[in-house]
């Protein structure tokens, strides 16, 4: 009987042991399912954000590329203004050119006619 009592509370120590243990163990796997769905929870929510930043980084490249269409048709404008104005300019350098060329000779005209004046003995 002694023999059955030593294996009784020696059994039962044991089954207390391994009770604790699995205790322990289920505590465990608790905490760990709590974290890996925080963790879940977390990844979908930066997912989510991700798909966010995406949308919103596709939305900028597409407004990148209106306005470098839109550049591009400025720089056309302002290249055709640019050649209009060196045109003007140019007709504008070549009417100057031919007003001086007028205003030489009608001073060579007028000093002519002052000199034939002057030495005009009749109208002198």
């Amino acid at each position: 009987m002694y023999f059955n009592c030593f294996s009784v509370a020696a059994s039962r120590q044991e089954l207390n042991l391994k009770k604790s243990v699995a205790e322990q163990m289920e505590r465990t796997l608790k905490e760990q399912k709590q974290e890996i769905e925080t963790r879940d929870t977390q990844s979908t929510q930066h997912s989510q954000k991700l798909e966010k930043l995406e949308e919103q980084a596709d939305k900028a490249t597409q407004q990148v590329r209106k306005m470098e269409v839109s550049l591009a048709e400025c720089h056309k404008e302002i290249e055709m203004y640019i050649g209009q104005l060196k045109e003007a300019r140019d007709a504008h350098e070549q009417q100057l050119e031919e007003r001086r060329l007028e205003v030489r000779c009608i001073e060579t005209t007028v000093k002519r006619a002052k000199k034939a004046v002057f030495n005009n003995p009749f109208l002198g």
